[in-house]
């Protein structure tokens, strides 16, 4: 039995995106894509981030990172994993990969 873990990292630019069609794509990325763990740079602040987690209801917790410059960054993570395991996570993959683990990144921009 494969076990796969899926990391997105991807550039909102903002959330929600003012466009009903932007939204709609996103979700149906999320969708495609499954992620376990998504990483997303420039979610705009605190507020927007809940809000993310709110709407996204895949996602279970988060970890914000407020920076000076606006560039504000978020991971989110799925019900399966605790914000607390991703350090541990990162650690383990170098020993389970290719053997037990199925690892799929995803990099995108909006």
């Amino acid at each position: 039995h494969e076990k796969s873990l899926t990391i997105a990292t991807w550039n909102l630019r903002g959330y929600p995106e003012n466009q009903r069609a932007d939204r709609g794509w996103f979700y149906n990325k999320l969708l495609e894509m499954n992620p376990n763990i998504i990483c997303v740079q420039e979610i705009a602040n605190q507020d927007r981030a809940a809000t993310f987690l709110a709407t996204e209801s895949h996602f279970k917790s988060c970890a914000f990172q407020d920076s000076a410059d606006g560039q504000d960054n978020a991971i989110f993570v799925d019900g399966l994993i605790d914000i607390n395991d991703i350090p541990v996570l990162i650690r383990m993959v170098s020993n389970i990969l290719p053997r037990q683990l199925t690892l799929h990144i995803w990099d995108s921009m909006l």
